[in-house]
C-alpha cells in the first residue's frame, strides 16, 4: 500500500512522537487519508480506516486535549488505493521492489497502456 516507504520513514514518525499522551499522524498526499498514526497509550483514541480519517484522527486526539504531531515524508504520501495512483507510482522511477517487479512483470506498461 505504501511503495515507497522505508525504515528511516517509519523512524520519522517515530522519532516525532512524543511522551504519552502523544498521537503522531503521516497523512496521505491529499491528506484525506491517515498513512501512519503512533498514539501513546495505544488505545489513546478511535482509528479509523479507509478514505477521510485524517481529520478525524486529528479531531479525536484534540478532543482529548492532545495537539496531534504531523508528519509529511514522500513514502506516507502515495499509497496505492486507486488505478490512477499505481499509474502515478509507475511513472516515477524508484529503487523500490515493487516498482521493478512491475515493470519487469510487464504490468507497468499494461497499466500505462490502460491510463
Amino acid at each position: 500500500d505504501l511503495p515507497l516507504l522505508t525504515p528511516a520513514d517509519v523512524d520519522a514518525v517515530l522519532e516525532a512522537h512524543g511522551p504519552a499522551p502523544a498521537v503522531t499522524i503521516a497523512p496521505s498526499g491529499d491528506e484525506l487519508g491517515s498513512n501512519a498514526v503512533a498514539s501513546s497509550p495505544p488505545d489513546f483514541m478511535p482509528l479509523r480506516f479507509g478514505d477521510h480519517s485524517f481529520r478525524p484522527h486529528c479531531a479525536a486526539a484534540r478532543r482529548l486535549g492532545v495537539e496531534p504531531v504531523i508528519v509529511r515524508r514522500a513514502a506516507f504520501e502515495l499509497d496505492l488505493d486507486t488505478p490512477a495512483d499505481l499509474a502515478r507510482f509507475v511513472a516515477t522511477p524508484s529503487g523500490t521492489r515493487a516498482y521493478a517487479y512491475l515493470h519487469n512483470s510487464g504490468i507497468a506498461e499494461r497499466v500505462r497502456a490502460g491510463s
